[in-house]
């Protein structure tokens, strides 16, 4: 596991308001994608469950793991499509003890 970005997402999150919501489904605005587009690592981040690309690179499109841990905190367990980003850290720092 990369620990350098799990560290830094789990830093960025706990900057933002724990009641602001995210759409987990929405790959160009969900929490990792923010937290990719936030952090300067992505322009226009597309997001699947354990890799990104950016739109605003060159050609030819390259896709980039990244740890599953951070798409199955921002998945939380929370009813329906939407999210908040205190539930994305609570599920990150649960997921974290556990490993």
């Amino acid at each position: 596991m990369d620990e350098s970005i799990v560290a830094a997402f789990h830093e960025w999150l706990k900057t933002k308001d724990p009641d602001e919501t995210y759409v987990y489904s929405d790959c160009n605005n969900c929490c990792v994608a923010r937290f990719l587009k936030e952090t300067g690592r992505a322009k226009k981040p597309i997001v699947s469950p354990s890799e990104y690309t950016d739109k605003a690179a060159a050609l030819p499109e390259v896709w980039i793991e990244y740890p599953y841990i951070m798409d199955r905190a921002a998945q939380s367990q929370a009813d329906g499509d939407k999210r908040t980003f205190g539930e994305a850290l609570i599920e990150l720092e649960k997921a974290l003890i556990d490993d």
